[in-house]
């Protein structure tokens, strides 16, 4: 059961807790109160769509948080300790919290017990603990396409469903695989010259990382170094004129010149001269040095930067950034190139495959539609027992099937030869008649009244008749069933008189099984309730705010009565919701009886 609902910036509410009783709660409230909002919360929950339009203006973000107790043998258990996570035991129960947040960015986080996770597990997760159905459902119901999904909730057993989707997942990626190396090899993908000569052209130019490096590193070397190599040989043309004439031979013929005079005054200008000299000739040395190391061979540079010139073109050839990344286009090209070249082979390889794969699909095509028909009658027998109940006593409701066959692409497949052919041939003639529900499709059909033809639900079936086909099918489904909370927003659409009143006792049987979580306008189906909640929108001076809460008996007649006579209460609408509380209240005691007696026989 869903014990307690947090809400935190969600559309018009700024901070909102619910506690949930067991058995049967019920919220009512004005339109535009903020009932729906309770329904998306429960989604979020669920792992629907987080959109940043539902965080409250203002807010950095919404979130949503759910406390659930589960019983010891739940399959959520088993799931929850594949991921690490030991939930906490309350009694002979597992609390399971679930919280999810959207910013108002659109970015989307959940947690399970404070683990982070996908919203994918989440999705997996929270199916088997609380299952919604909203007025749109309705209108799902009358659409075929979705009967034969409905129907595969009572397959027995119910891993046989999965197996079948892996089946033909499995099937139709291989299809997709061959089809589209068929179109490659018959020239109407990439043509096989052109993949042999762009393969030539990357074996000839033989990319390598190690390569790679050494060329840019020389290029960029050059670079660099044709400044530096040019302000060296300036300097040393500066040692030396045109004649050959160096500062150095200057100096010592100064140093000489000076000496000559005999004089001790100028003999420390003469070794100045002289010890300049020798400076000058080690910094020639120098700068000549330092050009030999500078200098590259012209070719070596050319060579360099036709390289890396032609590893730029096979980039952007490839669309490759990295030469990891050209090094593995050029694998790709080999494989590619190597199956093509031998095509015949492969398509026989994936032909041979695909053959298995089908056959396989088949037999669990078989047994799937062998369980759907025995599903079939239990949800007849069930579904007609409850609309007996709902007042449609002379209703006969019916699934129907009807064989799949589907049109495939033609798939040109004779230059691979005529075995190939033959075999193509077989595997269509499977493949054409299962789709992705099976061999056959369900629908579902109704003769409403006695004496009528049955139809498809689509084109016989009023707005109440489908309400309470839809609540028929969810008490079928209910027993047995792991779902801990089930939640109805709105199903009382187009329900109104004893017929309401029925609806009420059936949702009241409902929380037998599993906690319900009904958003009514009735007021019949409210008096049987275990708790009533009322939401309300308050208008401030800035702001408008949506609240939710428990009401107390007084309270509870006061808007029981509301429901029946509008906003104003008179003594006999008071009186009227008196009465249907007491009338609920019994017929819901029978019924838990009931109930206790059967479970202990």
């Amino acid at each position: 059961m869903l014990t307690h609902l947090t809400i935190q910036g969600l559309a018009i509410i700024e901070s909102l807790a619910i506690d949930f009783t067991t058995g049967f709660n019920v919220i009512t409230g004005e339109t535009g109160a903020g009932k729906s909002i309770l329904i998306k919360a429960l989604s979020l929950l669920l792992g629907g769509k987080a959109s940043p339009d539902a965080v409250r203006r203002g807010a950095d973000q919404a979130t949503v948080s759910g406390r659930f107790l589960i019983r010891a043998e739940h399959q959520a258990l088993k799931l929850l300790s594949s991921w690490g996570v030991t939930p906490e035991e309350d009694g002979d129960q597992f609390a399971v919290i679930i919280r999810r947040s959207v910013s108002s960015k659109g970015r989307s986080a959940a947690w399970v017990n404070e683990l982070p996770v996908t919203t994918g597990a989440l999705k997996e997760l929270a199916s088997s603990l609380i299952d919604v159905f909203g007025q749109h459902d309705s209108h799902r119901l009358l659409d075929s396409h979705h009967h034969t999904a409905c129907l595969d909730q009572f397959v027995e057993p119910r891993t046989l469903v999965r197996s079948f989707h892996d089946a033909f997942e499995l099937a139709a990626g291989t299809m997709h695989e061959l089809r589209r190396f068929v179109e490659e090899a018959s020239g109407k993908g990439r043509d096989v010259d052109y993949l042999v000569f762009r393969l030539s052209e990357l074996q000839e130019f033989n990319p390598d990382g190690a390569d790679y490096a050494a060329v840019k590193a020389l290029t960029e070397r050059a670079r660099l170094s044709a400044g530096i190599t040019a302000a060296l040989r300036k300097a040393q043309e500066l040692m030396e004129d045109d004649s050959g004439d160096s500062v150095a031979r200057r100096l010592r013929e100064m140093s000489r010149a000076l000496g000559l005079a005999k004089s001790s005054e100028l003999d420390e200008l003469a070794n100045t001269a002289s010890r300049l000299a020798g400076d000058v000739d080690d910094l020639s040395f120098a700068l000549g040095r330092a050009v030999g190391k500078l200098e590259m061979s012209d070719d070596d540079i050319d060579k360099a930067e036709s390289r890396i010139a032609g590893y730029q073109s096979l980039f952007r050839k490839h669309s490759a950034v990295t030469v990891e990344e050209l090094t593995e286009s050029w694998k790709r090209l080999q494989d590619q190139v190597t199956a093509l070249e031998n095509a015949s082979s492969h398509v026989s390889l994936l032909l041979g495959r695909l053959t298995t794969e089908v056959r396989s699909l088949m037999a669990v095509s078989s047994i799937l539609a062998e369980a759907r028909r025995k599903a079939a009658g239990l949800v007849t027998t069930r579904v007609e027992k409850e609309l007996t109940d709902l007042a449609m006593p002379s209703a006969k409701f019916t699934v129907e099937f009807f064989q799949v066959a589907r049109s495939v692409p033609a798939l040109e497949l004779s230059p691979f030869g005529g075995e190939v052919v033959s075999t193509w041939s077989d595997v269509l003639d499977d493949w054409t008649s299962v789709g992705d529900v099976g061999s056959e499709k369900a629908e579902f059909y109704l003769a409403a009244n006695k004496g009528e033809a049955s139809l498809p639900l689509a084109k016989v079936a009023s707005g109440g008749e489908v309400s309470r086909i839809m609540l028929a099918l969810k008490k079928a489904l209910v027993v047995g069933a792991e779902t801990c909370v089930l939640v109805f927003d709105e199903i009382d659409t187009g329900i109104s008189g004893r017929v309401a009143d029925i609806v009420g006792q059936k949702i009241s049987e409902l929380s037998g099984y599993c906690q319900i979580i009904c958003i009514s306008h009735l007021p019949q189906v409210a008096a049987y309730a275990d708790r009533h909640y009322i939401v309300k929108k308050i208008e401030g001076k800035d702001r408008t705010e949506s609240t939710i809460q428990p009401l107390s008996t007084t309270d509870r007649l006061e808007e029981i009565a509301r429901l029946l006579s509008g906003d104003k209460v008179t003594k006999a609408s008071l009186d009227h919701a008196k009465s249907l509380v007491s009338e609920a209240a019994i017929r819901a005691g029978a019924r838990r009886k009931k109930t206790s007696s059967e479970a202990g026989k």
